[in-house]
C-alpha cells in the first residue's frame, strides 16, 4: 500500500484519481478526505485521524473539525469514474446531517463535536460549514438547488427556536 504522502502527488485530478483508486473503497473516501483536509487546514496526519469519523451510521458525517467560530463537517464521495452528480444525492446527505444534528446522532465517534454544534445553535458568533467533496462533477443548477434547500433547513431551525 502506499504511504499518505505519496497520495498526495499528483498532476491534475485525473493523476489524482488513478492513484486513489489503487486503494479499497474504504480508503479512497479517507484519503480524499484528507487531501482536502490538509490542503484547506495545513494540518497534520494525526490531527487528521483524530476528527475523521467515517463509517457505518455515521450521521453524513466523515469528518468533524472545529476552528475558530467554525464546526466543519465534510461529507466525502468518491468515484473512480466521475459522473454528474443529482441533487437528490445532496439532499440525501444533508437529510442526514441534519437529523444528525437536530434528532439523533448515530455517530458515536462524533458525540462531542454533534454536542458542542447543538450547544451553539443560538450563538450568532458560531458557524457551521458543510463541505461536499467529491470527485464526481457538480453542475450549477445542482449548487442552486442546494443552496435553497440549506436556506429552507435553516429558516426551518430559526423557527424551532423562536
Amino acid at each position: 500500500m502506499e504511504k499518505s504522502s505519496d497520495i498526495f502527488q499528483y498532476n491534475d485530478v485525473d493523476h489524482m484519481i488513478s492513484k486513489l483508486l489503487r486503494l479499497s473503497t474504504v480508503d479512497q473516501t479517507k484519503e480524499l478526505t484528507r487531501f482536502y483536509f490538509k490542503a484547506r487546514f495545513d494540518e497534520s496526519d494525526s490531527k487528521f485521524e483524530n476528527h475523521y469519523v467515517d463509517g457505518k451510521d455515521d450521521g453524513g458525517i466523515d469528518l468533524a473539525y472545529i476552528e475558530d467560530n467554525t464546526f466543519h463537517i465534510f461529507q466525502t464521495k468518491f468515484s473512480g469514474n466521475p459522473q454528474k452528480c443529482n441533487f437528490g444525492d445532496i439532499e440525501a446527505e444533508l437529510n442526514k446531517i441534519n437529523k444528525t444534528i437536530s434528532l439523533q446522532n448515530p455517530n458515536s465517534q462524533a458525540e462531542d463535536f454533534v454536542n458542542k454544534i447543538r450547544a451553539n445553535l443560538d450563538n450568532s458568533q458560531k458557524n457551521l460549514e458543510i463541505v461536499w467533496i467529491t470527485t464526481n462533477l457538480v453542475n450549477n443548477s445542482v449548487r442552486e438547488e442546494t443552496n435553497k434547500f440549506v436556506n429552507a433547513i435553516k429558516t426551518k431551525q430559526k423557527h424551532r427556536n423562536n
